[in-house]
């Protein structure tokens, strides 16, 4: 994982994750992330060939994402 700093707006704690961490953490598969990357429906951060995400980001896809139960 590679660490942020604060101009991006990210704390240096906040380390950056990589797509299998992205995959195994929204039960995907690398495909379905690899589509969404090059289709600019996720946020990412290009190193050089690795595109990695924030932590937050992956948050506020599940959050955007979550149907929540009729009362």
């Amino acid at each position: 994982m590679v660490k942020n700093n604060e101009q991006n707006g990210y704390r240096d704690s906040e380390e950056l994750l990589s797509m299998q961490d992205v995959c195994r953490i929204l039960g995907i598969k690398e495909c379905t992330l690899y589509s969404w990357v090059s289709q600019h429906r996720i946020t990412y951060i290009k190193i050089g060939k690795l595109n990695r995400f924030h932590p937050l980001e992956i948050k506020r896809i599940i959050n955007n994402n979550t149907i929540y139960k009729r009362e």
